[in-house]
């Protein structure tokens, strides 16, 4: 599939099924290399010592944000293993990605399958995600984390981050 197509796809998701999760997954896959190889630039500044978010890392929140609104009325998708949680996977474990996987990893939270649980576990101390990974697990029940939690807890300087530490050591301490 070429950029082009991809583009289609995704800017046409609202007349897309759930039996078009394969397509819709190939054209996710394309428009995230794209964007990496073609968005490399300062998108925004971060404002009050945020970090900066590049290019790509933008492109990726927004491709996220329409992803997540066609999933929403998916009842047929959630909790699901299919070729678009499969991509999403391979885009939250590649660190290249950077900030870019934040709303992805929180997606996959609150659609996906458990069983992509021990991928998403894997990310509770990437700075990048730790937050959004840590709220991911917590909703599909992944335990056995605690103490990379806690170090998170109580290293972390953003209050979001600790609250959702927080709850997850709540829920499974």
């Amino acid at each position: 599939m070429d950029t082009e197509l991809a583009l289609k796809i995704i800017e046409g998701l609202e007349q897309c099924t759930s039996e078009d999760v394969t397509t819709i997954a190939d054209a996710l896959r394309v428009l995230a290399e794209h964007s990496f190889e073609s968005r490399k630039g300062v998108s925004t500044r971060g404002v009050a010592g945020a970090p900066d978010w590049l290019g790509y890392e933008m492109a990726l929140w927004k491709l996220s944000e329409r992803i997540r609104l066609w999933l929403k009325p998916k009842r047929k998708l959630k909790g699901t293993k299919n070729p678009l949680f499969d991509v999403m996977e391979s885009i939250v474990l590649d660190s290249r990605f950077g900030k870019g996987r934040q709303d992805f990893v929180l997606v996959m939270g609150e659609y996906a399958s458990p069983s992509y649980g021990p991928s998403l576990a894997k990310l509770v101390t990437d700075v990048d995600v730790m937050g959004h990974a840590i709220k991911a697990v917590t909703k599909l029940g992944v335990s056995g984390l605690s103490a990379q939690v806690n170090e998170v807890s109580n290293t972390s300087k953003t209050g979001w981050v600790r609250a959702a530490a927080r709850k997850y050591l709540e829920k499974f301490s």
